[in-house]
């Protein structure tokens, strides 16, 4: 029995050898750019001689099946044995859930594209929906716009692969590339009884996370944030200072079809509206590392304006910690529909310089009263439900673009229900003051 246990243990070792690392948390770098704290199990004393026995057992059947699927599959070009364990451990990933993965070499140098302000691809931004991937937000005068692309559209393939069982970091994947190169999308659209196929053009996208930006009635302020990035901050206070030379008196804040970005970028946004010293968010794990509380920064501050907040089902991640950390301290009134409740914390894990990263869920985000965001989402305090076709005319209209004319953007917010209900939310208030 000694010598068998010896021989898996030795088997183990080859395989995962960072599992039988020091209790101490390391930080690695490779020549990806891939950083970060690996934290690595200890072995627990208290276990039985049987129950590492049973988890001994359990690798040599996974090794048992590699060996024969290597042996009896009929295309021998499939069976490398490095790339069943990579394929092995995508599936691992995939079915702890939606947001982990296992991420390749080339995947990790592109990794931070999306929150530098500009990149190579064709203007839009996706969420998982299920097994489908939803456009969000076609950027205006991107390449996907150009094409007809449409927020709504439900992505079905990238150049005739499939998307279905790909996490959203390989499907961007697919759909990024060299500039001037053409990528082929398939579409299914609310309306159309047959798929779309649509030819899109790459090119370099600027981004702005601030958009649609208006004065209704010379009394409130509107403004929608695509998503948070490492410009979402100074945009906003931009705004804000235009806002107060036109001496408003309450803030529309628009997080509808917001899939999030960067918890930074969240944070330093909420501390525009808060005091010094509280709460912002706080994460809980199993990881020591993973149990923080953010707090306010001391950044400038906004007027006590009233503000309303619209959020709906794409309403995600960073959205939701920013809105409710807001609602959670009073400072905003959140309108619309129920968020899509993403409130994970995900970490890059490197496994080696030419082996990737594993990106894993390690914590849970919490709202300063200690609510958790994740898989339930946010409740509005007014709920404002919308039908189907409602939905995709907002999509279709000042949700699914950005509209650079104000009188052109308050054309299509006229017929936007939340945001008018939201006004007179707004107006209610002020006439209470």
């Amino acid at each position: 029995m000694k010598r068998k246990l010896l021989l898996l243990f030795l088997i183990f070792f080859n395989f995962l050898p960072f599992f039988l690392c020091s209790g101490r948390e390391k930080t690695k770098q490779n020549k990806t750019g891939i950083s970060g704290t690996v934290p690595v199990p200890v072995p627990d004393s208290r276990k039985s001689v049987q129950e590492e026995e049973f988890a001994y057992k359990d690798i040599a059947f996974f090794f048992r099946t590699l060996s024969l699927i290597r042996q009896a599959y009929v295309d021998q070009e499939k069976v490398e044995t490095k790339e069943l364990l990579r394929k092995a451990l995508r599936g691992l990933m995939r079915e702890l859930d939606p947001f982990s993965s296992y991420i390749t070499v080339d995947q990790a140098k592109h990794l931070e594209e999306d929150t530098k302000g500009s990149f190579a691809g064709i203007g839009v931004t996706v969420m998982s929906r299920g097994h489908a991937v939803e456009i969000i937000t076609v950027f205006d005068g991107s390449p996907a716009e150009k094409a007809g692309v449409r927020s709504g559209d439900l992505l079905v393939a990238v150049d005739g692969n499939p998307v279905s069982g790909l996490d959203i970091s390989g499907c961007v994947k697919h759909i990024k590339g060299e500039n001037g190169t053409l990528v082929k999308l398939k579409l299914l659209r609310k309306g159309h009884d047959s798929p779309l196929e649509l030819s899109v053009r790459r090119g370099e996208v600027k981004v702005s996370s601030i958009v649609n930006r208006t004065i209704f009635k010379k009394e409130f302020g509107y403004v929608r944030i695509t998503q948070f990035t490492n410009t979402t901050f100074p945009d906003l206070m931009k705004e804000i200072r235009y806002f107060k030379e036109k001496n408003i008196r309450g803030l529309v804040i628009d997080l509808r079809n917001n899939p999030g970005g960067l918890l930074i970028s969240a944070i330093q946004t909420s501390s525009i509206f808060l005091k010094n010293g509280l709460e912002v968010v706080s994460t809980s794990g199993r990881l020591p590392s993973s149990r923080k509380s953010f707090k306010v920064q001391d950044v400038p501050k906004s007027p006590p304006w009233p503000v309303v907040i619209l959020i709906n089902g794409n309403s995600a991640s960073a959205s939701e910690i920013f809105a409710g950390s807001l609602r959670d301290h009073r400072r905003a009134v959140l309108a619309g529909t129920r968020s899509f409740g993403k409130g994970s914390v995900q970490n890059i894990m490197p496994l080696g310089e030419k082996e990737g990263a594993l990106r894993l869920t390690v914590a849970k985000y919490y709202t300063p009263s200690k609510k958790v965001i994740h898989g339930k989402g946010i409740m509005p305090d007014i709920l404002i439900p919308l039908s189907a076709k409602e939905q995709f005319e907002l999509n279709a209209g000042h949700l699914g673009r950005i509209i650079n004319k104000e009188d052109i953007l308050q054309k299509f917010t006229a017929k936007d229900p939340q945001l008018n209900r939201a006004l007179y939310i707004l107006r209610g208030i002020t006439l209470l003051q």
